[in-house]
């Protein structure tokens, strides 16, 4: 068993499509589905808030306002 994370449209008529990796042979499979209802503003506000990205408030700031060229 394995778990793949990709994304799916349901169609008017409840049908699931789903683009799944090469290797997935064709024929039937056991699937489990969970439907994440959370809009993608959610998922911008967990990304903020999760903590995955906390490594970069140590990284050096490397540029500042008056780097580059103005536009």
């Amino acid at each position: 068993m394995r778990a793949i994370q990709t994304r799916g449209k349901v169609s008017e008529d409840r049908k699931l499509t789903v683009d799944l990796p090469a290797d997935i042979q064709p024929g039937d499979h056991r699937v489990v589905v969970v439907i994440d209802e959370s809009q993608m503003d959610d998922l911008a506000a967990v990304a903020q808030t999760g903590g995955a990205f906390d490594w970069l408030h140590d990284e050096p700031d490397l540029y500042n306002d008056e780097d580059g060229e103005r536009v």
